[in-house]
This record gives structure tokens, C-alpha cells and sequence, in this order.
């Protein structure tokens, strides 16, 4: 079982394979917090595979509430790397997948996207312990509705595609503006965004019909480097500029 957390073992059950694949990527991530980060120390650690000492310089800063930090402990968890047998806690291996995952969900709420990664590997490759649909809709929908470009672009295509909620059209454009409101330079997917909304004013898809707003919309994609708003745009300057609410 992945959980049975013996020093420096990793179990490899299938699943386990795809998550230790998004361990990998999320542990590669360059994140705004490297730099100067608290945690800098032991990441090092981790990274030369020093686990008892790493577990030592991050455990404390989890508990302090520092994302990073709360992400390697909870990969150390995952991997069989903690410094204690997970078999002697009261609830046995399983306990330690649940100490992992509420550590990697509350990183991903308090901004860490590379957590974000491993949560969706691990829902998406239907691993123990992994959260829920319901639980990774309200996160991403708490993170969104402080703002964030990368949640808000992930939510409008869960509401576009179905992946985890009902479908809705509403809903996809309601995020969407939120991710269009993303610095292009930090995060391209806002060009995205910005042409999504330009067709759904266009078509009148979840929004009021409205050609001047599909076309404000057009030209932000266009000014963001989105290539198709370009040819999207020329085509709404032909048609008749319609009225209509936001």
C-alpha cells in the first residue's frame, strides 16, 4: 500500500507511479517563493534525499502555515519518507494519507499551484485519500474569488466541459472574466479567456447577445497575442454592432 511510510521506501503501486510523476513535476516548478523562501533549507535537504533532516527544517515551518514547506512534508508522507512508521499511528498507513493530503490542500489554498498539480493528479488517477470533485471545486472556487487567473481558468472549463460539476454556460463566463483579468506575461492563458468571452458575447452563449462587448473582448485577446481574436475581430467590425448588458 502507498502509505506504509518506512524511511527512505516508496511503495509502487500503480497509482502511485502517476502521482510520483506529479511529485516530480511539482517538486521541479520554479514558484514565486523560491527565492529567500523560509523553506529554501529544506528543500535542499529533501532534494539530496537527507529526509531526516529535511523533515526536521520543514515540519515546523508546515505547522507555521507556509505552503511550500506544507507540500514537501506531505510528499514526504506520501512517499514512505516521513522519519516514523505510519503502521504504529492510531488509524495505521491510512492516517498518514490523510495528514498528506489536508497538508497538500491547505497549501493549495493558501496559493501553491504546484500543489494544485499533485491534488488534480491524484483525483484525476482516482488515488487514495485524493479529494474529491466537490473538494477541488470549492477550492478552486475559493482561490477565484480572491482573484486568481489560474483557478478562475480552471473552473470555467470544468463548467464548460462538465469535469466535476453540471455544466453551465453561466458559470464558464463568470470565471472566464475572471481569468482575463491575468497579466498575459505571467499567465497566457488570459488571452484564452479573453477570446472564449469574446465568442460567448458574440453568440450569446451564457451572456446577453451583445457585438460591442464581443468585439472589446476580441481586442484584448488580440492585444494579449491570442492569434485567432485577430481574424475573430475583422469579422465582428463587418457585422452590426449590437446593444445589450454586460
Amino acid at each position: 500500500m502507498f502509505f506504509m511510510c518506512r524511511p527512505i521506501r516508496v511503495i509502487r503501486s500503480g497509482w502511485a507511479l502517476l502521482l510520483a510523476g506529479a511529485i516530480v513535476l511539482a517538486s521541479g516548478c520554479a514558484t514565486a517563493d523560491l527565492a529567500g523562501a523560509p523553506s529554501a533549507e529544506g528543500v535542499s535537504l529533501y532534494r539530496a534525499k537527507n529526509y531526516e533532516a529535511a523533515w526536521s527544517a520543514l515540519k515546523p515551518l508546515a505547522d507555521k502555515g507556509h505552503y511550500r514547506a506544507q507540500r514537501y512534508v506531505a510528499f514526504m508522507l506520501m512517499q514512505g519518507n516521513a522519519p516514523f512508521d505510519c503502521a504504529a499511528l492510531e488509524d495505521g498507513p491510512d492516517d498518514c494519507g490523510r495528514r498528506a493530503t489536508a497538508l497538500m490542500m491547505d497549501a493549495a489554498r493558501r496559493g501553491d499551484n504546484n500543489a494544485l498539480i499533485v491534488l488534480e493528479g491524484m483525483r484525476a488517477g482516482g488515488a487514495p485519500q485524493a479529494p474529491s470533485d466537490a473538494d477541488m471545486v470549492a477550492l478552486e472556487t475559493a482561490r477565484s474569488e480572491r482573484g486568481d487567473p489560474m483557478t478562475a481558468w480552471r473552473l470555467a472549463t470544468r463548467y464548460r466541459t462538465g469535469d466535476g460539476v453540471e455544466p453551465s454556460a453561466n458559470e464558464a463566463v463568470k470565471w472566464l472574466r475572471v481569468a482575463a483579468k491575468g497579466t498575459p506575461r505571467l499567465y497566457p492563458k488570459a488571452a484564452d479567456a479573453a477570446f472564449l468571452l469574446c465568442e460567448a458575447y458574440a453568440r450569446g452563449d451564457g451572456v446577453e447577445k451583445n457585438l460591442k462587448r464581443a468585439q472589446q473582448w476580441c481586442r484584448q485577446a488580440a492585444r494579449d497575442g491570442h492569434s485567432g481574436a485577430v481574424i475573430a475581430l475583422a469579422r465582428l467590425e463587418n457585422s452590426d454592432v449590437g446593444g445589450g448588458a454586460r
